[in-house]
């Protein structure tokens, strides 16, 4: 946005904010970064509870299964 006044992009960011119902100073924060991930094995205990919280997490977005007709 070359050009524009600072005074103006801020008061344009405020209102973004207040308009998506956000916290104050979040638009002009940086994104986090995502934790970096060692590469390192897992035991059988340490996976089978990821996949649950995996399953737990995705199942209100995974579609209904087909109902079949016997």
């Amino acid at each position: 946005m070359e050009g524009i006044p600072v005074p103006d992009v801020a008061d344009y960011k405020r209102c973004k904010e207040v308009e998506l119902g956000l916290t104050a100073g979040s638009i002009t924060q940086p994104q986090p970064k995502q934790p970096k991930m060692e590469n390192c094995l897992f035991s059988e205990e340490e996976l089978h509870a990821q996949l649950e919280a995996h399953k737990a997490l995705m199942a209100p977005m995974r579609p209904p299964l087909p109902h079949r007709l016997t």
